[in-house]
């Protein structure tokens, strides 16, 4: 009896050792979760998401972006009014394989409503596809 008692205390630490530390796995972002995350990343001026969140096809492109970031964008953002939420929300959201579509409606700094269209691509992830125009305007 002492025998299964020891195997069972014994099964029972191994089993809580081996699933204690797996945590949870957070799904991963849809295109309209990433869409959503860039733009109002631009608003706030939260550089670090907007780079995560953008991909290229040339390094050429990217090496443009990274300095237009460095010289305009990064000294704007001390510039911009504090406390301006745009409020995206996702209008519509098609995924056709490794391209997403994804318009965005949302207010601007002025107040006026706006929509926006963007395409992401999923390359280890849904990324804004920097390659194409960041963003069409609709209205």
């Amino acid at each position: 009896m002492k025998t299964v008692i020891r195997m069972f205390a014994a099964l029972s630490i191994f089993s809580f050792v081996a699933c204690g530390g797996n945590e949870p796995v957070a799904a991963p972002m849809q295109p309209g979760e990433v869409a959503i995350l860039f733009f109002n990343s631009i608003s706030s001026g939260d550089i670090d998401n907007v780079r995560s969140n953008v991909c290229f096809d040339e390094p050429a492109e990217q090496a443009i972006f990274d300095e237009y970031l460095e010289r305009l964008f990064i000294p704007a953002v001390g510039r911009q009014p504090r406390g301006h939420n745009a409020d995206y929300v996702v209008v519509s959201e098609e995924i056709l394989g490794d391209t997403a579509n994804v318009e965005l409606k949302g207010m601007t700094i002025a107040g006026k409503n706006t929509k926006i269209k963007v395409r992401l691509l999923n390359n280890e992830g849904w990324k804004v596809d920097g390659s194409q125009a960041v963003l069409h305007r609709v209205e």
